[in-house]
């Protein structure tokens, strides 16, 4: 067939039994149109190399869905184009919005940085593999989606290091959340929800927000870090949860003439230990660190932990560096604290 896009309702392409490569050239928008491709890859039950490449276009939204076992879909601007049997997908389209939907049982998603300047890898339990630019404004990893409950699992391994948007983790009470690499967003925000999040690794923003939270337990070991210079870190345990804080919280901003941001520490029951270190210092002025809760518990926008505890490696700082008023620090809970930090 040679002709327009839009004068076809549906094209199904079916592949040979050797490897087969299918690309779509986005470069003058034929695609960007209500509508469905279809693309049946190759029979190589094991080992084979199929591939599907997203080309040379500059588009608002890319929405990646995984299904069954090496299949999936992908919506460009909405138009739809199904895939079955296909091994890795390259997605070379620049985006403003990428977003990548689980919805297989028992599935498991690895972010790392890929070996080409600008790209991520998203490695998938059962296939296929994905390849993808950076987006401009937001990158969202779901899990929440799907029929029925499905435990599933993010690993957030590595990212790569030009990468300069939104990062979101959205999964629901039955996912987790492992993040284990260093992981950049530039100016952008860091926003993760899943029932359990173990975090190794680091986050940083150049000042933006940085929120987790959980529905059972969240734990920072002592290796994690989180900054945000001058912004804002947000930790929830989850209402009937556990948040336990073992490393590094910073939103200190030690340049000339700056502030500190706001760390809120939240849960059922909060635990600081080990060698734990709060610090929304600043060099004109402390920002402010709330631990379990607001002054005297009074602030409904925060709700209280029943216990909060702090081990006496723990140090809290919200410090007027050179000049200005130090910060505010609350540790509180309605039935038991205990402080034995500095």
């Amino acid at each position: 067939y040679s002709g327009k896009t839009s004068d076809v309702s549906s094209l199904t392409i079916v592949g040979s039994d050797d490897n087969d490569t299918l690309i779509v050239d986005y470069a003058d928008r034929t695609f960007a149109r209500p509508g469905q491709i279809e693309f049946i890859a190759g029979g190589q039950p094991l080992g084979g190399a199929d591939q599907l490449r997203l080309v040379s276009g500059n588009v608002d939204t890319v929405n990646h869905g995984l299904g069954e076992e090496h299949s999936g879909w992908v919506v460009v601007d909405h138009a739809r184009l199904e895939h079955s049997g296909v091994e890795s997908v390259a997605d070379g389209l620049s985006a403003d919005h990428r977003r990548f939907d689980l919805e297989r049982a028992d599935g498991r998603i690895s972010l790392t940085d890929a070996p080409d300047d600008g790209f991520n890898h998203l490695a998938i339990d059962g296939g296929p593999n994905y390849t993808f630019l950076n987006p401009q404004n937001s990158l969202t990893i779901s899990t929440s989606g799907g029929d029925g409950p499905m435990a599933q699992a993010v690993d957030l391994a590595g990212l790569d290091p030009e990468f300069d948007a939104d990062l979101r983790i959205d999964g629901d009470a039955l996912d987790q959340l492992h993040v284990t690499g260093d992981i950049d967003v530039g100016h952008g925000d860091f926003d993760a929800q899943a029932g359990q999040i173990d975090f190794f690794g680091s986050v940083h923003s150049d000042g933006g927000t940085i929120e987790m939270s959980a529905d059972d337990v969240l734990e920072l070991h002592d290796s994690a870090q989180l900054q945000s210079p001058g912004g804002v870190i947000r930790l929830n345990g989850g209402e009937q949860g556990e948040l336990r804080i073992f490393g590094t919280v910073g939103v200190a901003s030690l340049a000339p003439g700056g502030t500190g941001g706001e760390i809120i520490l939240l849960g059922e029951r909060v635990g600081l230990g080990g060698a734990a270190h709060l610090d929304a210092s600043g060099d004109a002025g402390g920002g402010t660190i709330l631990v379990g809760g607001d002054l005297q518990g009074k602030n409904p926008e925060f709700p209280n932990a029943s216990r909060t505890f702090a081990g006496s490696d723990v140090t809290i700082a919200a410090n007027a560096v050179t000049s200005g008023d130090g910060g505010k620090v609350i540790i509180w809970s309605d039935e038991v604290t205990r402080y034995y930090g500095s």
